[in-house]
């Protein structure tokens, strides 16, 4: 995967490095709407376990660096391509930087890239009805739609 930078920004694969960010991440993940299945361990170990993780699927996980904070401050997750040519799109952002330009940049960021690849006609998320996670989106142009299920919104 190449790094996608931005103004403030740099997308990129994770890091072993970077499981105290994630540690972070995970605890204020947890805090946040959404279904318990959906939520990353917390200690040390697994933090660990997931920078592995993450950096081993490079093609799907991207690490939000934000330069001033010097830290992994969110992830943004690819799925394959559907058959439709429609990709999920997941992501999880430090509640600090939710719904504000930081979090918009990397959310345009990606979404830009996605399209630019072959193959991607639209882009759904699904977030729970978590207002500060679905703002950018729906800043972006995302919307709900037609046979989508709760909290689920899409772009084309």
């Amino acid at each position: 995967m190449d790094a996608l930078v931005t103004l403030r920004l740099v997308l990129r694969a994770f890091e072993q490095d970077d499981w105290q960010d994630i540690q972070e991440l995970a605890a204020d993940w947890k805090a946040a709407p959404g279904p318990v299945f959906d939520k990353w361990p917390t200690d040390e170990e697994g933090a660990k376990g997931l920078a592995g993780h993450f950096g081993g699927h490079a093609d799907r996980f991207y690490a939000v660096y934000l330069y001033s904070a010097n830290k992994v401050i969110g992830l943004l997750a690819l799925d394959s391509i559907e058959e439709d040519g429609v990709m999920d799109l997941g992501h999880v952002v430090l509640s600090q930087y939710q719904d504000n330009d930081i979090d918009r940049e990397a959310l345009k960021c990606i979404v830009d890239q996605i399209f630019h690849d072959d193959g991607v006609k639209a882009i759904v998320t699904r977030n729970a009805h978590h207002t500060p996670q679905q703002a950018p989106l729906m800043s972006l142009g995302f919307t709900s739609f037609s046979g989508g299920g709760d909290g689920e919104l899409r772009i084309s």
